[in-house]
């Protein structure tokens, strides 16, 4: 878990290589934007925890390549707009 370490932006190729990862937890940090790409290759990540980040915006395929992911958790973020461009 990368919880409440006071992450502000990732790297759009952070998991990269990650491809096995099933639990993916950044809750309680300082995310405010996400690149559209930045979820690529986790394939088998079923469990994504966004909460309590300062996310505003999303681009409409952040999630798109999760195709077995259960659940999804964006609580206590400010999220105004999914971005459909």
């Amino acid at each position: 878990a990368l919880d409440s370490n006071q992450i502000s932006s990732i790297d759009y190729n952070s998991f990269h290589t990650l491809e096995s990862l099933k639990i993916l937890s950044l809750k309680d940090n300082s995310i405010f934007k996400l690149n559209s790409n930045l979820f690529e290759n986790l394939i088998n990540l079923i469990d994504l925890n966004l909460s309590q980040n300062l996310l505003i915006k999303l681009d409409i395929n952040l999630f798109s390549f999760l195709k077995n992911l259960i659940n999804l958790n964006l609580e206590n973020n400010s999220i105004e707009k999914l971005d459909l461009k």
